[in-house]
């Protein structure tokens, strides 16, 4: 049973004459979510990449301004569309970016843990995939999903985690370094001399 309410909509009642409740009246809906395409977002990672490629990179990330530059070239490649530098990429590039992390972490830390360059997917055994899970909860669904923009994904954020392979490599050209010197420390200590003044 339906019947007129102080404000001139219709509201619905109960067959007793207590009108029930509407839940979606005086609430607004999100509006700033939207769906992306496919083809969507491999123009979005295409101009990305091309970002990176124009020097909008740096080591701690994009430089100031870069969501505002995509929102441009994604209207440039995709005259009508509705996307936004934010919320639409600035949600979207925070997703890559989760999943990216989380992926990357999983791949570096867990050991058994690999991916597939062909079907996109992880590849590991059950008792792989829960130590994984437990050092990240968010990949908890991330095993049966493809994948196909992590290749990208490196050439994008590579540089925005810390991972430990960078601080490991910088050791390593250290002690490089530091070997060439003792050698040549030999060398010049025989004769004397020395690379640091006393």
């Amino acid at each position: 049973m339906m019947e007129s309410g102080a404000s001139g909509g219709m509201d619905k009642t109960d067959g007793k004459g207590k009108r029930i409740a509407n839940k979606h009246k005086g609430k607004k809906t999100d509006r700033t979510r939207r769906p992306w395409i496919d083809g969507e977002e491999k123009i979005l990672l295409d101009k990305l990449v091309e970002l990176v490629g124009k020097g909008w990179k740096t080591d701690n990330g994009f430089k100031p301004g870069y969501q505002l530059k995509l929102e441009r070239m994604m209207l440039k490649s995709i005259p009508n569309t509705d996307i936004c530098a934010t919320p639409h990429i600035n949600s979207k590039i925070i997703m890559w970016k989760r999943s990216y992390g989380s992926l990357r972490t999983i791949l570096i830390d867990s050991s058994g843990v690999g991916f597939n360059t062909t079907t996109h997917l992880l590849d590991c055994d059950d008792d792989q995939w829960a130590r994984a899970v437990k050092k990240d909860p968010f990949a908890a669904n991330m095993r049966y999903k493809t994948w196909p923009m992590y290749n990208t994904w490196i050439e994008i954020f590579g540089n925005d985690r810390a991972t430990g392979k960078t601080g490991e490599e910088l050791y390593e050209a250290f002690k490089i370094l530091s070997d060439d010197e003792n050698e040549g420390d030999e060398d010049e200590g025989e004769r004397g001399e020395s690379h640091f003044g006393t």
